[in-house]
């Protein structure tokens, strides 16, 4: 699998433009939610397929009220599925994007390890014949304490 190549740079004012939409976006919807993943379990899930079954209940709400019970409030069952399918079409949008910037955070995450790696292999190696990087040495070699060396992996005879 080659990994594509990420290169460019994105500018405070560039990003903070950005910032600023997505805080707009997320302030046009100040209703939305967030649940626990723990408790996520206990509601019903509604997949594509059941959109149609919804909206076929709706029309039935609507057109047949004397089998509804009387408890059932037609107009907030008509709010609920009105913003379930605007909230789908949203999701329909902004899950791709936000799959997207994973994935580039990942690339652009991996190559960055990999170079800082490659940096402090570097560091550390020269660092035996020049007393001047062991500062440098100490604070990239942060990111590993505690992690032990790693035991080699003896093959059963």
């Amino acid at each position: 699998m080659a990994m594509p190549n990420v290169s460019t740079v994105l500018g405070t004012a560039y990003l903070n433009e950005i910032r600023s939409k997505i805080l707009e976006i997320k302030n046009k919807l100040p209703f939305l939610v967030n649940i626990e993943p723990k408790d996520k379990k206990s509601y019903n899930k509604m997949g594509s397929k059941s959109v149609s079954f919804v909206e076929a209940a709706l029309r039935i709400a609507k057109s047949q009220p004397e089998v509804i019970p009387a408890g059932l409030k037609v107009d907030e069952f008509e709010k609920d599925v009105n913003l379930t399918v605007a909230l789908s079409d949203l999701a329909a949008l902004i899950d791709p994007l936000c799959e997207a910037v994973r994935d580039t955070l990942t690339v652009v995450g991996s190559e960055a390890m990999s170079l800082s790696n490659m940096v402090y292999g570097h560091v550390k190696v020269s660092s035996k014949s020049d007393a001047n990087l062991d500062e440098a040495k100490r604070t990239l070699g942060q990111r590993y304490e505690r992690q032990g060396k790693k035991k080699s992996v003896q093959k059963p005879a």
